[in-house]
C-alpha cells in the first residue's frame, strides 16, 4: 500500500495538480466516502514541493537542505519526500515582517521572503533572505532568529567552523555580490576582506577547512584568501553559478550551459579532481563526502535533486526518490586510461 501512494503522489506532483481530479475520485470509490476525498485531496496540496530553489548544501550530518526562494522556504530532502525546515509558504510577505532578533520563533511558523542561500556550522543553519534584508539563525530545535542587521540584499552565505557567519551583498536583489560582510555584534557587519583580491562580482563563497574564504569572482577566477588557484577561462560559453567546497578541501564548480552544465571538482592546490558533464543545466552544486549533490534547473524541467556518486551513478534524491533505473548518466571526459596492449611477438599468433 505504501508503495503505491508513493508512486501515486510522484505521479501527481510532477504529472500536474490538474490530474488530482481523476485520481481522487478513483482513491474516493476505493475507500468511500466523501470525508476521505477532502482528507486526501488536503493531504496531496499539503505536500511540499520545488518550485525554484537556488542553493543547496550538505550538513555535517549529511543531511541535504535546499533554499527555494519561489517557494519561500527551506526544504530537506528525505527519503519519502521533502520535509519543511524552514517558512510557512505564504507569499505575501514584506521587509516589514522580517523575523525578530531578539525572540526566537518557529522556523516553521515564520514568513520567509526570497530564502537564496544556506550554511551550516556545528548544528546551525543560517539563511539568507535577499526579500526580507535578513540572515537568519536555526538552531538544533528548530527556533529561528534574525542577526542583527540590516543587510543590503545578502545573497551568498559562507561560516567558519568559529566565529560569525559571512554574507555576500549586493545592492539590488537581481545585481550580484560586490563586497563580503561579516555578521559582527549588532553592527550590520563589517569588511571580511580589507583589500578584495579582484575587481569583479562575486558569484560563489564558502569558507575552506582552514577557515581560510573561497570565492569564485566573475571574469578573473577561483582564490582561497587572496591566491588564485584557478584562472576564468574567458571563452564565455559557460559562467560558473555557485561553488563548494568539501570536506578534504576540495572546490566544485558548476557552470551551466545552454541546456546542460559542467561540475568541475579542484583540489585544493588548483589541479582538476573530476569533471562531470550533465545532460541538464545544474544550478547548484554540494559536496558531501563521497558524492557531489547537484540542483537541476527547474525551467523547463521539474527540479530534482541528484547525487553523482564516485563512479559517476546518477541518483535522483527528491523531491522523491526514484525507484527506476536512470537512464541519463553523467560523463567523465577523464576516465581510466585502459592498460597498454602490445602487438605479438614472432612465434605467437
Amino acid at each position: 500500500m505504501l508503495d503505491v501512494v508513493s508512486d501515486t503522489v510522484d505521479w501527481v506532483i510532477h504529472e500536474g495538480v490538474g490530474c488530482i481530479v481523476g485520481f481522487v475520485l478513483v482513491g474516493a470509490a476505493v475507500v468511500g466516502g466523501l470525508a476521505a476525498l477532502v482528507s486526501l485531496v488536503s493531504w496531496l496540496m499539503s505536500l511540499p514541493t520545488f518550485e525554484a530553489p537556488g542553493d543547496v548544501i550538505v550538513t555535517a550530518e549529511g543531511e541535504v537542505l535546499v533554499a527555494d526562494p519561489d517557494a519561500h522556504q527551506v526544504l530537506r530532502v528525505e527519503d519519502n519526500g521533502l520535509e519543511v525546515v524552514a517558512g510557512t509558504g505564504d507569499d505575501e510577505v514584506s521587509a516589514d515582517d522580517a523575523p525578530s532578533a531578539e525572540a526566537p520563533a518557529d522556523a516553521t511558523e515564520v514568513d520567509l521572503g526570497e530564502p537564496v542561500a544556506l550554511a551550516e556550522r556545528d548544528g546551525v543553519l543560517f539563511v539568507a533572505d535577499r526579500e526580507l534584508g535578513a540572515i537568519l539563525r536555526i538552531d538544533g530545535e528548530g527556533r529561528l532568529q534574525a542577526l542583527p542587521g540590516p543587510w543590503r540584499s545578502p545573497q551568498l552565505l559562507a561560516a567558519r567552523s568559529e566565529g560569525p557567519v559571512y554574507a555576500a551583498v549586493g545592492g539590488a536583489a537581481d545585481e550580484a555580490a560586490t563586497q563580503v560582510l561579516e555578521s559582527a555584534g549588532r553592527h550590520g557587519g563589517a569588511p571580511l576582506l580589507a583589500d578584495p583580491p579582484a575587481d569583479g562580482a562575486i558569484v560563489g563563497l564558502a569558507m575552506s577547512p582552514d577557515d581560510e574564504p573561497v570565492m569564485w569572482i566573475e571574469d578573473d577566477g577561483l582564490y582561497i584568501g587572496d591566491e588564485r588557484i584557478v584562472s576564468a577561462s574567458g571563452d564565455g560559453e559557460r559562467r560558473p553559478v555557485d561553488i563548494s567546497v568539501g570536506p578534504e578541501g576540495d572546490v566544485a564548480i558548476v557552470e551551466p550551459g545552454d541546456d546542460d552544465g559542467v561540475i568541475t571538482v579542484y583540489r585544493p592546490d588548483g589541479g582538476v579532481r573530476r569533471r562531470i558533464e550533465l545532460p541538464w543545466r545544474p544550478v547548484a552544486v554540494a559536496l558531501g563526502d563521497e558524492d557531489v549533490i547537484v540542483l537541476q534547473e527547474s525551467d523547463p524541467d521539474p527540479t530534482f535533486v541528484y547525487a553523482v556518486e564516485p563512479d559517476l551513478d546518477l541518483v535522483r534524491l527528491g523531491p522523491l526518490p526514484s525507484e527506476d533505473d536512470n537512464d541519463t548518466f553523467p560523463s567523465d571526459p577523464f576516465p581510466p586510461e585502459p592498460p597498454p596492449t602490445f602487438p605479438p611477438g614472432p612465434g605467437f599468433p
